[in-house]
């Protein structure tokens, strides 16, 4: 897998995060408004990007 840019504040949204993701963009907004109010997992954030190569 490739590295995985993590950041936050950008004030984006969890569709941001799934449209790199899609494109095959491995960069994720970890930041609060983008997932929830809730703090993401490492773990979680590994995972999302596993389950595009499965697919």
């Amino acid at each position: 897998m490739p590295s995985i840019m993590i950041h936050g504040h950008l004030h984006s949204s969890r569709e941001d995060n799934e449209r790199n993701r899609a494109k095959g963009i491995f960069r994720y907004d970890c930041g609060v408004d983008a997932n929830d109010y809730a703090p993401v997992h490492i773990a979680d954030i590994i995972s999302f990007f596993e389950e595009s190569r499965r697919s």
